[in-house]
């Protein structure tokens, strides 16, 4: 049984197919299907994110995934999803292991985001992953594992969906999700690829973004509690939530047949609180805590690639 290597900074990974060199820069993060790298070419182009992982079909699926979106920045330039740009296969030590790179996405999980710029912010960020999800629906996919990771957003308040290891054509079963997020853990719906799915997820992911996080792990570990009216109870007790607070109960109780509909009540519930962004006061802006943990990232690599 193959292991997936633990790549550092400095390694190289060789196209099998196409003889591209990519070089590895920095870890970004890991999933159920594989590792994500930021890498750059051989060429000297532009960083891409680059993914790898043991099982071809799983990333397939990724890949079909990401080729569909094409249209959509096609039709909505407007549209924040990234671009597959190559997939291949890379030999080591016996093994072929599948790849694939495409657009890397700067940003920070959106809860994140939200502890740093508040809840106007999060209400706007909200309406913008809305339309995101209601693009992707009009695709006739759900998008599946929607949580904090997989919703970066960028200095501008704009969120960017990532990792479509979860993208699921409506209709079938939701075949990747995160436990938190899953409705049918919480005892409200199933697991159908549909709209109403993504925005069940989408009223946890608010719910974290305004702090409650800690509540919903303390509830979500108590099986005979979990859920859809203790949820909702925990939305009626966040006072920041207040304004959006019906139209996220509608979205736990799976009422919303189309991302429309959904739409519409979070933009009229949210006025004119989510028309600016602006950081809390006495919290410094995330990026300058990027900026300092990349700089840091990069001092233990290059401690790393010095010690080898």
């Amino acid at each position: 049984m193959y292991k997936l290597p633990r790549l550092q900074p400095g390694d190289r990974i060789t196209g099998k197919w196409s003889g591209a060199v990519y070089r590895i820069e920095r870890k970004l993060g890991e999933g159920a299907n594989g590792s994500v790298y930021l890498t750059r070419s051989s060429s000297g182009s532009s960083s891409c994110a680059l993914k790898i992982g043991l099982d071809v079909y799983d990333l397939q699926s990724e890949m079909n995934a990401l080729r569909m979106l094409a249209t959509l920045r096609t039709e909505r330039p407007h549209a924040t999803f990234p671009q597959l740009f190559q997939a291949d296969d890379w030999d080591f030590l016996g093994a072929a292991f599948p790849f694939y790179t495409m657009t890397f996405i700067p940003g920070v999980p959106i809860a994140q985001f939200a502890k740093v710029y508040g809840i106007g912010a999060l209400l706007r960020s909200g309406s913008l992953l809305l339309k995101a999800l209601r693009d992707l629906h009009e695709l006739g996919w759900a998008f599946g594992d929607l949580k904090s990771d997989n919703v970066l957003v960028g200095a501008g308040g704009k969120p960017a969906l990532i990792d479509f290891g979860g993208a699921t054509p409506f209709g079938r079963a939701v075949k990747q999700y995160s436990e938190l997020y899953d409705r049918g853990l919480w005892r409200s719906g199933g697991r159908t690829s549909e709209p109403s799915y993504d925005l069940f997820s989408f009223c946890v992911l608010m719910l974290e973004g305004a702090g409650e996080l800690n509540r919903l792990k303390a509830l979500f570990e108590q099986a005979d509690r979990r859920n859809a009216g203790a949820l909702q109870a925990l939305v009626d007790g966040c006072s920041a939530l207040r304004p959006v607070s019906d139209c996220l109960k509608r979205m736990i109780r799976g009422e919303y047949g189309r991302l429309d509909e959904a739409l519409k009540d979070w933009e009229n519930a949210c006025g004119d609180r989510a028309l600016k962004i602006r950081r809390k006061a006495g919290v410094a802006d995330w990026s300058a805590y990027w900026l300092t943990g990349s700089a840091a990232a990069f001092a233990v690599s290059l401690w790393w690639v010095l010690l080898k």
